[in-house]
Parts: structure tokens; C-alpha cells; sequence
């Protein structure tokens, strides 16, 4: 049974439910992903750590690749529809600071209908932009 609750990672109100290990999350910027509990608290931690998994899940939404992540301490692999990642690999993923602006512009470009219409970006699909305060961001 799933519920409303804020997502962990972009505090956007989604359907929720506690499985039995961990926490899964339908949100509209990263896609559904899981957390375990353990991976939870390693992020509280550090949040910008936090907001770069957010970024890479989101620019994997973004660009329509549809990737059921667990997001994990310690275990890697596959476990029947979710794909297990741990913290490290998802930073791995992120963008250097000389890509960061392509990576922006990729997926900038898969909100365009047309090379020539205006795009606009609503406040939460800021993470697309690689654009978070990580000071205030929770």
C-alpha cells in the first residue's frame, strides 16, 4: 500500500511505501528509486553527496532512461526490477566540474520540442541544471 509522503532526495510530495528493507519513492524529477535505511543516514550526513545522487538520478529521468534504482551502502548488482548502487557508484556518475555545463545543455536539449522554441524549467527541474543551493537543500 503506498501513501503521500516528500521524497527523500528532492522533498517533492510523492507516493511512498516502506518496503521491507528499505524505502521506495515515485518521484516526478529522479523516477522510482529505493533507499535502505543505512544509505539514508550515511546521506544525512553529507548533503552534497545527497544532492549529487539527486542530480544523477535526475538527469537519467530527464533523459528517459528508466532505471529502478536501490540505492545502497555496500551491495551492487541486480535484485528482481531494481538495479543496487551503492552511494559511491552514484557520485562516480556525476558530472566533473568541466562537464557540468554539457551535461546541463544535454538535458536541456531533451526538453525542447524544437531547436527554436523557448524551454522553461519549473523550480523543481532546477536538478536538471545541476543548480542547488547546497547549503539550504534538504
Amino acid at each position: 500500500m503506498t501513501e503521500q509522503k516528500a521524497s527523500y532526495l528532492t522533498g517533492i510530495l510523492c507516493q511512498y511505501k516502506k518496503d521491507f528493507l528499505s524505502d521506495i519513492y515515485w518521484d516526478e524529477i529522479c523516477g522510482i528509486y529505493s533507499i535502505t535505511d543505512q544509505a539514508k543516514s550515511e546521506l544525512d550526513r553529507n548533503n552534497i553527496n545527497k544532492n549529487k545522487i539527486t542530480n544523477v538520478l535526475a538527469q537519467r529521468k530527464c533523459r528517459g532512461i528508466d532505471i529502478h534504482s536501490q540505492i545502497t551502502t555496500d551491495k551492487t548488482g541486480k535484485n528482481g526490477d531494481w538495479t543496487l548502487e551503492t552511494i559511491a557508484d552514484l557520485i562516480s556518475q556525476y558530472p566533473s566540474p568541466s562537464q557540468l555545463f554539457d551535461e546541463a545543455l544535454l538535458n536541456l536539449s531533451h526538453k525542447a520540442d524544437h531547436p527554436s522554441n523557448n524551454i522553461s524549467i519549473k523550480k523543481n527541474e532546477a536538478w536538471y541544471l545541476y543548480a542547488y543551493d547546497a547549503p539550504s537543500a534538504s
